[in-house]
C-alpha cells in the first residue's frame, strides 16, 4: 500500500496539468524524507522508517527522524494554520 500512498501524495503536491507532461522527479522537488522515530507502536514506526529510508536512498535526499509527539503537535499547526 505505500506505493499508492507515496504515489498518491506527489500527484497531491505537484499536480500534472495534462497527461503528457512529465512526471515530476521527486529527488528534483523535495529536500528531505521525514519520519516519526518514536515513542509509539514498534511495528508501525519500524515499517514506516523503512519505507522512508528507501525513498531518501533510492532519490538521494536526506533522511531526518522527527519525534512522533512532536510530529502530531507539528501537523496540527500545519492543519490549523
Amino acid at each position: 500500500h505505500i506505493i499508492a500512498v507515496v504515489r498518491a501524495a506527489l500527484e497531491e503536491a505537484f499536480p500534472s496539468s495534462s497527461p503528457e507532461q512529465q512526471r515530476v522527479k521527486p529527488e528534483k522537488e523535495l529536500s528531505a524524507i521525514c519520519f516519526t522515530k518514536g515513542p509509539g507502536m514498534g511495528a508501525p514506526l519500524q515499517s514506516c522508517s523503512v519505507a522512508a529510508r528507501t525513498l531518501a536512498l533510492m532519490w538521494d535526499i536526506p533522511l531526518v527522524a522527527v519525534n512522533h509527539c512532536v510530529g502530531h503537535i507539528e501537523m496540527g499547526r500545519v492543519a490549523c494554520g
